[in-house]
């Protein structure tokens, strides 16, 4: 499981170097954790990147995916 420091990441801190350095760091984390399989419950662009950064083979998502996350996930039938 992993938990999302959204708190740290909030739009006002962007600009912030520091906050660039842990978002990378929380990326290669994820990348190295080898996942098999990722749901991604959101269905957005974010939740979207998020899921193809993880390298899982098998991304899945609401069936209703917005944004750009079709080129990243595939949706589940309702």
């Amino acid at each position: 499981m992993l938990v999302i420091p959204r708190q740290l990441w909030k739009r006002g801190r962007l600009r912030s170097p520091g906050v660039w350095a842990e978002y990378l760091h929380f990326l290669r984390d994820v990348r190295s954790r080898r996942f098999d399989l990722c749901l991604d419950l959101q269905g957005y662009a974010k939740s979207g990147l998020l899921a193809l950064a993880s390298g899982a083979p098998y991304r899945y998502g609401w069936h209703r995916l917005r944004d750009v996350a079709r080129l990243v996930s595939h949706p589940v039938p309702p």
